[in-house]
């Protein structure tokens, strides 16, 4: 005959009530009886029935990440991956279960539409990059539980998270300046790009507070990729009064500025110094390797699966911050 929780309870001279909440990590049950309650449950190979407890309770404990899936996503976006990975760690640390699904322009609306009307999951996390007037809409009139990874380029009523991308732009243009580089350019993704946009505003405000003002000649923008990152750090590199240090907005457009500046025989980091974001993929296949502002995307993914499972807790908590800080990793793309 199969353990039930009845069996764990009399074992352990508590009521079935306090074995529950130890199931479902309830705070106000001391780590010591916890503990013990756990120990029982192995002791006797107790396994409860979540699909009766979800039942119960009316919850899945299960979030829904919702993003773009096309083939080669994880090359074009590999920092998608970590931030999974930090996301479903933070879940997991509470016995819920992170499911993917990925949709496009045309069909995202019925994606949704369907996920909520059968409350097959208990909240949302969703992708900056799918994000539309159309999908908030839907959300926000359902009141459903939802997180965005990013801050929209709009004001809006969805929960949001978000790396501080100006101040990781102050940050950039602040250590050129102080590693002795006197002329800063810059090499970014386009208008429409809220991450470069913002990262560009911080290296304006950076060097503001020197004195100093970077030069229009001096601003490049572009698609995201590596053979834009060369185009425009080739143009960069025509003027006659060229920058002697630039700062790339990803590591797609840095890896392309650093070939370029290679082609035209230029030394790093004595002629000219790069600073870039992220720490993956290609700062490490450069020589010398390039100086980073590492944002940690894993940090990100655990911030929102943390703030996804408060507002699950708290249905009128309204989360729309910068959490995670920038650090600094110096390499020898500067002096």
């Amino acid at each position: 005959m199969a353990i039930t929780i009845k069996d764990v309870a009399k074992k352990a001279g508590v009521s079935t009530t306090t074995v529950s909440k130890v199931l479902n990590n309830v705070p106000t049950i001391s780590e010591a009886t916890a503990s013990r309650i756990k120990e029982i449950m192995k002791e006797l190979d107790y396994h409860p029935n979540r699909r009766a407890q979800n039942f119960a309770r009316q919850s899945t404990r299960t979030i829904l990440l919702v993003t773009s899936l096309e083939k080669n996503s994880a090359f074009e976006n590999p920092h998608m991956f970590e931030t999974m990975v930090g996301l479903q760690n933070a879940l997991s640390k509470k016995n819920y279960s992170l499911n993917i699904v990925g949709i496009r322009k045309d069909n995202g609306l019925d994606v949704l539409r369907d996920v909520i009307s059968q409350k097959s999951v208990d909240g949302i996390v969703l992708h900056i990059s799918i994000i539309t007037k159309e999908l908030e809409n839907l959300i926000i009139q359902a009141d459903f539980p939802n997180i965005v990874l990013g801050c929209p380029e709009y004001k809006t009523q969805l929960c949001w998270i978000d790396n501080d991308n100006t101040l990781s732009g102050e940050l950039a243009a602040k250590h050129l300046l102080s590693v002795g580089y006197d002329t800063i350019g810059f090499i970014g993704g386009r208008k429409n790009d809220m991450g470069s946009t913002c990262r560009l505003e911080g290296v304006r405000h950076g060097l503001e507070q020197q004195e100093i003002t970077i030069s229009e000649a001096h601003i490049q923008l572009g698609e995201s990729s590596i053979e834009s990152g060369y185009e425009m750090m080739n143009e960069l590199l025509k003027k006659k009064d060229r920058p002697d240090s630039v700062v790339c907005a990803n590591n797609y457009l840095a890896l392309g500025a650093f070939k370029a500046i290679q082609a035209h025989r230029i030394r790093v980091p004595e002629d000219m110094g790069i600073v870039t974001f992220d720490a993956y993929p290609f700062t490490k296949t450069t020589d010398p390797n390039l100086t980073t502002i590492d944002i940690d995307v894993y940090d990100l993914g655990k911030q929102a699966g943390e703030s996804i499972l408060q507002i699950l807790r708290k249905p009128n908590l309204k989360i729309q911050t910068y959490r995670t800080l920038a650090t600094l990793i110096e390499n020898g793309s500067t002096k």
